[in-house]
């Protein structure tokens, strides 16, 4: 009878259904934490490779400052001109030399912090491809060493933003009186910062004071732009702010940014299992 009888029906497997559950509403939290590691990631990036530039820029612009202003001091002194008298750096200029001096370094500091950046973010991104973050000690550091990264970096750009800020408005003006005082005292000098910079005075000696209002000077142009921009300061905390608020977004969207952000393959691929290629082999003959 029990040959010719109905098969034996198959339980349901309500426990694997909902531990498939629990794991899908549990875990998507990690994805979203790895999205937000990458999209601060490209931020810094974006600010690192402005640092760079602006920081070449301006290193080129205070060597060549410092040793026009040392060598017209010397000539001054050998060829003395009684029209214009002794070339001497006031008080006002050493200030702004000093200023220059320090925007230089606060670039080059600002650069090798937002480097810094890198290392937190890249231990996230390594923890999550590298290791089990659902759960344990994996887990655990994944979360620590994100919140760690996003207040380091939300700290370090407004820190330096509300440094340079500043000085990026002040130095350009600075800098050409600056020029205005030393050129008419060495003006034969110009041509080694033309050369270096990689631009022209187009210096008239009748139209000394009337240098910036020439067409055809491109070096006091070129010199301002060395300095970084304000609203480029302002745009490296907008885009930091902007990738922590689509992570905020996609917390109160889980359901449909979560599975989304999951399903585009920021989890780790499955390993490879023999035993179900096997299976599908079998099932197929």
């Amino acid at each position: 009878m029990d040959g010719f009888g109905p098969p034996p029906q198959v339980p349901p497997r309500h426990s694997s259904d909902n531990s498939n559950k629990n794991s899908n509403t549990n875990f998507w939290r990690q994805p979203l934490g790895v999205f937000l590691a990458f999209l601060f990631v490209l931020a810094v990036l974006f600010s690192t490779a402005c640092l760079v530039r602006y920081a070449l820029r301006d290193k080129a612009v205070y060597d060549q400052l410092v040793d026009y202003i040392d060598k017209t001091i010397s000539i001054s002194k050998i060829n003395y001109n009684r029209a214009l008298g002794l070339y001497e750096v006031t008080e006002q200029e050493q200030g702004a030399l000093h200023q220059q001096r320090k925007y230089k370094n606060l670039i080059w500091a600002f650069l090798g912090s937002d480097l810094l950046n890198f290392v937190f973010f890249g231990a996230v991104i390594g923890l999550f491809y590298c290791a089990n973050v659902n759960i344990g000690l994996p887990h655990s550091l994944f979360w620590i060493m994100l919140t760690i990264g996003i207040v380091y970096s939300l700290l370090q750009v407004s820190v330096f933003t509300a440094l340079i800020f500043p000085l990026s408005a002040r130095l350009p003006n600075e800098t050409s009186t600056l020029l205005d005082h030393a050129i008419p005292h060495n003006p034969g000098g110009l041509l080694q910062m033309e050369n270096s910079i990689g631009c022209t005075f187009d210096h008239n000696l009748y139209n000394a004071f009337q240098r910036r209002a020439n067409p055809n000077n491109t070096c006091d142009p070129q010199i301002a732009r060395s300095y970084i921009p304000r609203p480029l300061l302002l745009t490296f905390i907008a885009l930091r702010l902007a990738a922590l608020l689509v992570f905020a977004v996609s917390l109160l969207l889980r359901f449909s940014c979560g599975s989304l952000i999951t399903a585009l393959a920021l989890r780790k691929p499955p390993p490879f299992s023999l035993y179900l290629y096997q299976t599908d082999a079998a099932d197929r003959f």
